[in-house]
């Protein structure tokens, strides 16, 4: 088709003005895959006056779809220039396809989407929700799928599904239990004391099955900003209790670091999710090196490791095997600046090296050797000259004896 939001494999019209109503498409249980749009929304694409609901319950897999840009999903608003099509269109899209996996929705700049920009209302002009999913469904999606939306080609928008009138796509009510999960924030930091305390901050959401050694799956996240009252507070609705099997699925909540904090979250049935935010506590590292006054080991006596010792306030609480293979260095990081209030103060010290001195300055350490002994000439041509003399005076007492021989036998 060649409409602005003709739709490749349906179109739904629209023209809400003047005793005229939009049409309105209802669909359940639908993979919208495999589309193309010339320009926007491969997979499905609205117009300013086009509502657009995609719920979970028997709700969409839209995933593979092909466009220039928002390659899924485009929802579009604008009043100038649009007339009777113009307007600010609501939308609800959910977070999870048909089968249960997470879309992890991106922007066309591949950016998350938070989940609290998946419904509303699109406000401005030329404002777009432009999202695609690098998801893909799963042996579930295809079982559960009634409809197929696939192999469908606009010049324009829509590739799937094009709409000028409204959208639902699944049920808002259904036979999936739902549940929900809300956070609370509360910031131990003496009324933001160093003025660091950020002016929002980022929950994620995770689920698996409860009682369960897997890892959990990654939904999605919000942003949390105070209300009027300073209140920090969030709530994620509209959540599957349990998958298609009955399993219940459980739900935990991670919060994004923030610069200068660290987090503790607990949970309970009344407050649900608590996250307190405190002070990081400052921290330091020592770190040091290793010298050998040895004339680079001319004796030998040069050990395969050296033991250095990390004392807080005099008292030893760490340390380090060094060996040639750790460039004879070490470093203790992490550690505590302050307790209770006050600066801690470490040193190091070595274990003995035989035949060294030690000299520690800082948390260098230099190893001087201790008067090695000369070193013993190469003795080869002296034992020769000894060997030549024995044996000369071997030859010469031979001689003597044979001479003293024959003297012995002309007097007898």
């Amino acid at each position: 088709t060649n409409k602005a939001f003709g739709g490749g494999g349906i179109y739904v019209n629209g023209y809400d003005f003047d005793g005229f109503k939009n049409g309105h498409l209802y669909i359940t249980n639908v993979v919208i895959s495999d589309n193309e749009a010339k320009r926007q929304g491969g997979g499905y694409a609205s117009c300013p006056i086009s509502n657009t609901e995609i719920y979970l319950k028997q709700g969409a897999a839209i995933y593979g779809n092909r466009a220039s840009s928002a390659k899924d999903i485009f929802i579009y608003s604008a009043t100038i220039g649009f007339g009777a099509h113009g307007g600010n269109p609501k939308y609800f899209i959910t977070d999870t396809m048909l089968g249960g996996v997470p879309y992890h929705w991106k922007y066309n700049d591949g950016t998350e989407v938070p989940l609290n920009k998946l419904n509303g209302t699109l406000l401005g002009e030329g404002v777009s929700l432009s999202i695609y999913t690098d998801e893909v469904g799963n042996a579930t999606t295809q079982s559960l799928a009634k409809v197929f939306i696939t192999g469908n080609y606009s010049a324009t928008r829509g590739g799937g599904i094009g709409s000028n009138g409204n959208v639902t796509i699944g049920r808002k009510d259904g036979p999936l239990p739902e549940t929900e999960c809300s956070v609370k924030k509360v910031w131990d930091d003496n009324y933001d004391e160093k003025g660091i305390r950020p002016e929002s901050i980022e929950i994620e959401l995770w689920r698996k099955i409860a009682g369960s050694s897997d890892d959990p799956i990654y939904i999605g996240y919000e942003t949390i900003k105070p209300d009027a009252n300073g209140d920090w507070s969030l709530k994620f609705t509209g959540l599957l209790k349990e998958d298609g099997l009955g399993n219940q699925y459980e739900y935990i909540i991670k919060e994004r670091k923030i610069f200068g904090y660290v987090a503790d979250i607990t949970k309970d049935e009344i407050s649900g999710h608590v996250i307190t935010n405190s002070y990081e506590p400052d921290t330091v590292s020592v770190e040091g090196k290793k010298t050998w006054e040895d004339d680079d080991d001319i004796v030998g006596h040069r050990p395969g490791s050296i033991t250095i010792r990390l004392l807080k306030n005099g008292v030893e609480i760490d340390h380090r095997v060094v060996t040639d293979k750790d460039d004879w260095s070490w470093s203790f990081t992490n550690l505590p600046k302050y307790e209770n209030g006050q600066l801690i103060k470490y040193t190091i010290t070595e274990d003995p090296v035989k035949w060294y001195d030690t000299v520690i300055e800082g948390y260098n350490v230099t190893n001087y050797c201790i008067d090695p002994p000369e070193p013993v000439p190469d003795t080869g041509d002296l034992n020769h000259i000894i060997w030549i003399m024995m044996m000369g005076a071997s030859l010469t007492a031979m001689v003597w004896l044979i001479v003293y021989q024959k003297k012995e036998i002309k007097i007898n």
